[in-house]
């Protein structure tokens, strides 16, 4: 994996995610702080968590093919605009006290449903960024 730095796109591609997915689980961990000061119940907790992951279960092999035949870097760009976006939205409702429970689920089904298409894109890019190294025996 170190030697894949050496590449500059993989580079720039590997300090943005690294900032990219530390903020979504960020985000993850403050919905999760959200839910039990508004409920006090682990139940609404648990259930939470499981909003922002049932989509990619449902769905995740419909963001696989989709990846596979659309160009990966649009897609994440797109993908990542809406993951920031929904950040935004978290941030302004918990900033303004106007957060409630059905917001903090539709949220979280939400950053979800992106994740089905930002996974599979940003997962299967790396490959085409990085050629296989050749000639090279251990």
């Amino acid at each position: 994996m170190v030697s894949s730095l050496r590449h500059r796109n993989y580079r720039l591609f590997f300090f943005g995610q690294l900032v990219s997915v530390a903020g979504t689980w960020m985000q993850t961990v403050a919905q999760s702080f959200v839910v039990l000061d508004l409920t006090h119940s682990g139940v609404q907790l648990g259930l939470s968590t499981a909003a922002r992951f049932v989509p990619m279960l449902a769905f995740g092999p419909v963001g696989g093919v989709f990846a596979d035949r659309m160009d990966k870097r649009r897609v994440l760009y797109l993908t990542q605009a809406l993951s920031g976006l929904l950040a935004a939205a978290f941030a302004v409702l918990v900033g303004a006290h106007a957060i409630t429970l059905g917001a903090v689920y539709l949220l979280a089904v939400a950053l979800g449903v992106v994740s089905v298409f930002d996974n599979p894109a940003r997962q299967s890019l790396i490959a085409e960024m990085v050629p296989p190294r050749t000639g090279r025996t251990r």
